[in-house]
């Protein structure tokens, strides 16, 4: 370990920082070459994505290729993230769907992986159904965690999480970034390729002003985050050969932006010119409901180095 700040090994549930590690069994299971997944599409699967019409229009043509039908994904509804594909939705009358949901592409993912399977596409939710054990499976070799002790939880989307030491998160985001270049393993290739298709498509990563698309863009691949709700946030950079995670113990998603952009500065990691790129996230300004300023957040930390 480079460098902590509080207390790293403390477990605490990865939530949707675990979607790239989950992926990687996605591609292990040969789905994305049968099904002929895009670079884009590879990234979506991975996603927390804002549903902005490229989004839907991304995950409509992944169902239907997969020749499957909205009532397949068991991930629920919810209004896009994104204002202006909220309020376009709203003016037309119209309800959002599964598609607008920020996991959808994850559990296109997982109905795809049980299709190249060929196992029960019902219940591909559940912990026991193969696709699920798969994926533990990854997660667990990734992290270092005997699949065992990972402790899981369901998720707001209906599937499951992991819980881990943030210490064991950094380190499954190192191996996925930076897998031995010796170890030619389906696993290693599978990491290396969603790795990529991220870097070319970080907007099927989150969307417009997010945090892990805005990273991906201003450093230009040098750095991928993937957030976690309840304040996780996982970066990891091949180039520089280290990952971070990090967990705001208030859940704020602000907060942890903040200190992310930081903990990359403290590491040297940012150019000024990129950093003003971020100010947005590093320190937030805060606003009442008059839409007037009254503060903002500055992250006041201070890394140990090992």
């Amino acid at each position: 370990m480079t460098a902590s700040l509080g207390d790293s090994r403390r477990e605490t549930f990865i939530r949707s920082s675990a979607k790239p590690l989950q992926a990687a069994a996605v591609l292990i299971s040969g789905a994305a070459d049968r099904y002929g997944l895009s670079a884009a599409e590879v990234s979506l699967i991975c996603a927390s994505h804002s549903g902005e019409p490229e989004h839907v229009q991304a995950a409509k043509s992944l169902m239907e290729r997969l020749g499957l039908e909205e009532h397949h994904l068991h991930c629920g509804t919810h209004e896009p993230y994104a204002k202006a594909a909220r309020e376009a939705l709203r003016a037309a009358g119209q309800p959002p769907t599964v598609l607008h949901h920020n996991c959808s592409g994850k559990h296109l993912g997982m109905l795809a992986m049980a299709k190249a399977l060929s196992v029960p596409l019902d219940g591909y939710w559940l912990p026991e159904h193969p696709v699920q054990q798969r994926m533990l499976a990854a997660v667990s070799e990734l992290s270092g965690v005997p699949a065992d002790l990972l402790t899981t939880a369901t998720d707001g989307c209906g599937v499951p999480t992991y819980r881990m030491p943030l210490e064991q998160l950094a380190r499954a985001y190192l191996a996925w970034c930076a897998p031995q270049s010796a170890a030619d393993t389906p696993l290693a290739a599978s990491c290396r390729t969603i790795y990529d298709s991220i870097v070319r498509h970080p907007f099927y990563l989150a969307g417009s002003g997010r945090f892990d698309t805005k990273l991906a863009e201003i450093t230009s691949g040098r750095w991928i985050a993937k957030m976690g709700a309840d304040g996780v946030l996982a970066m990891a950079s091949r180039e520089a050969g280290f990952a971070v995670a990090l967990k705001c113990d208030d859940g704020s998603l602000q907060a942890v932006y903040a200190a992310g952009v930081e903990v990359l500065l403290q590491l040297e990691e940012l150019s000024s010119s990129q950093a003003a790129a971020l100010a947005a996230f590093h320190k937030p300004k805060l606003y009442n409901q008059a839409g007037l300023a009254i503060g903002r957040i500055e992250p006041d930390i201070s890394l140990r180095r090992s």
